[in-house]
């Protein structure tokens, strides 16, 4: 039987090994409760639930040690540590939100004069001017618990006329950081919050230096040296290509043309943009490859020392020196550590590849970088490489076995083959985490990707290694025009790519639910071994496409302003404005899958229907009318009264109302201020009304710190 006391217990002696895997994904589980709750936890909770969390292990585990059947406790131990390293996880994200403590300005617009010191420059694409960033700011009159720590500002400067490190003063206009435009949607006030950027604007006026910086300010080394090499790309290379060559050098890819990024993300090509594993790997590749070359056709050399190890060592060094280079992020960090390890692993005499690898390297990161947990860049990157390594180690006896006593002949075939399955399992891995945070799926990403990844191994990261060693000497100027051409033949091939009929499979938004037990699949599927994945895993991927397939679309979305409302029914939209919002309406187009062209906006004065929806407008407001639920919006606090009898949900734009009294007692008032506390609302077919903020509590990145209550109205 497979439920026998006997069999369970072979089942967790099988996976006894694996246990360690596990770890992260309790961080990540503890992780992600934290920043799905409604409010925030009080931290002397999370502390003592932590100690006790600690405690409850301490007390199993001299149980289960001291006892003369450990497997008899085996159970309890496992679902003790399961416990212990979730309150981990929750308790290590609630102390990088409070370490944080970054300033958030509030919804409204501000206009002030700006002080500050550029910590960070950019070049936007064509002559759409910089992208800066400034800390220890001063705005006006402010007070000091009030001004955000970092500002981020678009200037229409030249590119010699900020420098970094310079203290600026400039007149800018300011604007909070948009929460989720529906929920479920990206939240971009949490990700600026983590990043200490408080407010986002841009200039008015030209910026006035205040305090120049020297130019040899060691605070600045990589930023100015990054500069640097950006000058002497963009003297050799076309803009357009001159971008994309940036990026891959030092990671700053504002100067990407809006074309060339849709090739990009289209083809399923826009990873290569981004530094990652593949970029760090590639760059490792040559470097190892080259100085083993080199120190095997020295004889003394190569009979007196380990040059394999050698190799692996200036690797090390060469990798080690790009990803401090480039603009730090999460890939980032996480393929330099796989690849250290990897590469320490040759110079100890151990494989390189090992799924614990893997899981050390997101139990670093989801300890100093909790917040990353809901990230795209997380989700992809992790997937990618967790399923890469599974198929490895599925795969290694087969292709052991086949090349053993075969010539060159059979070394070329499991190289091709290699790459192939390589590319189709990083697209099956990721294609989910693209649909949920994208809304979108590369048809022919593995064609894109069997193109572009030799292309990128052979002739881009080449030539970008060949560039660095020689941009010292002012020699670099051959390596960059062969760069150029390659990244010309890249986007040659995303640009064919994405112009293949049905390139792009789009597909309208999940819910959070599916994206859990798709990913808890995934994880059974490859962290369990024996027939138990398959036991564990298939029901939860089958839960998850009946999640996506039962989840319902909202009927109607309003904006957090109140000033933008869709409709959504039979595959086509209604919109209250065609101008307001335009942010959140394109973020609604592509989580419902509506088209532009489907898109229509209301009359000022007469009706519009679209399947069971109806839409009536006159001077004071417009009555959206839905087989279950009716809504009212508008400005005259007269009508929008009236209709307290015949409305379910109420909308007040700009306004503060009272709530309907006399009239059906059901009816929810949104008004301004509500709006403030609630965020962006979706309705649904039955009336359900879900908001991007429960109003029972506040998180650290949604704060409103400009707290101006409108006075109520009559």
């Amino acid at each position: 039987m497979l439920f026998t006391k006997d069999t369970l217990i072979d089942v967790f002696a099988q996976q006894r090994s694996a246990l360690i895997l596990w770890i992260p994904v309790c961080l990540g589980i503890g992780s992600a409760i934290y920043f799905s709750l409604a409010g925030e936890p009080p931290f002397s909770l999370t502390l003592s639930l932590f100690g006790l969390a600690a405690i409850v292990l301490g007390c199993v585990a001299r149980l289960c040690f001291r006892a003369e059947d450990p497997n008899r406790h085996y159970a309890l131990l496992i679902l003790t540590s399961a416990v212990f390293w979730s309150v981990a996880g929750f308790s290590a994200a609630q102390i990088q939100a409070i370490s944080v403590t970054t300033p958030m300005l509030a919804s409204d617009n501000r206009i002030g004069q700006v002080e500050g010191r550029i910590v960070h420059h950019e070049l936007l694409d064509g002559k759409r001017g910089a992208l800066v960033i400034l800390d220890d700011v001063k705005v006006d009159d402010w007070p000091e618990a009030a001004t955000p720590r970092r500002v981020r500002l678009t200037a229409r400067v030249e590119a010699e006329a900020l420098h970094l490190g310079d203290r600026i003063s400039v007149l800018a206009k300011l604007h909070a950081a948009s929460p989720p435009v529906t929920p479920g949607a990206y939240d971009f006030q949490r990700f600026y919050y983590f990043q200490g950027i408080g407010a986002l604007g841009f200039t008015l006026k030209p910026p006035k230096v205040l305090v120049a910086s020297p130019e040899d300010d060691p605070a600045f080394f990589l930023q100015h040296l990054r500069q640097r090499i950006a000058g002497t790309v963009n003297q050799v290379l076309g803009p357009r290509v001159a971008g994309i060559a940036v990026a891959l050098m030092t990671g700053d890819r504002a100067a990407i043309g809006e074309e060339d990024w849709t090739a990009l993300r289209n083809s399923g090509l826009a990873h290569i943009i981004s530094i990652s594993g593949l970029h760090v790997a590639l760059m490792a590749a040559p470097v190892f490859f080259f100085v083993r070359l080199i120190l095997a056709a020295i004889p003394f050399i190569a009979l007196r020392w380990p040059i394999k190890k050698i190799a692996a060592c200036a690797a090390l060094i060469s990798v080690c020196a790009y990803v401090a280079l480039v603009v730090p992020s999460v890939p980032t960090y996480r393929s330099l550590m796989m690849t250290g390890i990897g590469l320490i692993a040759i110079m100890l005499d151990r494989s390189p590849f090992s799924m614990r690898l893997v899981a050390f390297a997101a139990i670093v990161v989801l300890l100093f970088s909790p917040d990353s947990i809901w990230s795209a860049s997380f989700h992809m990157s992790f997937a990618a490489v967790t399923a890469l390594v599974a198929v490895a180690d599925l795969m290694r006896p087969v292709w052991s076995s086949y090349i053993r006593n075969g010539g060159i002949g059979r070394k070329i075939v499991v190289y091709v083959a290699g790459a192939i399955l390589t590319t189709c399992v990083a697209s099956i891995a990721t294609s989910p985490f693209s649909s949920y945070h994208f809304q979108q799926i590369s048809s022919y990403s593995v064609l894109a990707n069997g193109l572009a990844i030799p292309l990128t191994g052979l002739l881009i990261m080449p030539m970008i290694v060949l560039s660095f060693v020689l941009l010292p000497f002012g020699l670099a100027q051959q390596p960059l025009e062969l760069l150029g051409k390659g990244i010309e033949w890249m986007l040659d091939v995303a640009a064919g790519v994405a112009a293949l009929p049905g390139s792009v499979i789009h597909t309208p938004a999940w819910p959070q639910s599916a994206l859990i037990m798709m990913v808890l699949g995934g994880l059974c599927l490859t962290l369990l071994a024996g027939r138990v994945r398959w036991i564990a895993s298939a029901p939860l991927f089958v839960v998850a496409v009946l999640l996506i397939g039962l989840a319902r679309e909202p009927v109607v979305m309003v904006a957090a302003s109140g000033k933008l409302v869709m409709v959504n029914a039979d595959d086509r939209a209604s919109i209250s404005s065609g101008r307001a919002e335009k942010f959140a309406l394109e973020t609604w187009q592509k989580r419902i899958d509506v088209d532009s062209e489907q898109v229509v906006t209301w009359p000022k004065e007469g009706s519009a229907a679209a399947g069971d929806a109806h839409v009536a407008c006159d001077r004071e407001v417009c009555r959206i009318t839905l087989p279950d639920v009716k809504i009212s919006i508008g400005q005259s606090l007269y009508a929008l009264r009236e209709d307290c009898a015949w409305a379910d949900v109420i909308i007040v734009p700009a306004k503060k109302m009272k709530p309907c009294a006399g009239g059906r007692k059901n009816v929810a008032v949104y008004d301004r201020w509500r709006f403030m506390k609630t965020g962006a609302l979706a309705i649904m077919a039955d009336g359900e009304i879900r908001a991007v903020r429960e109003e029972q509590g506040d998180r650290p990145w949604s704060t409103w710190l400009n707290d101006k209550r409108p006075k109520m109205e009559d």
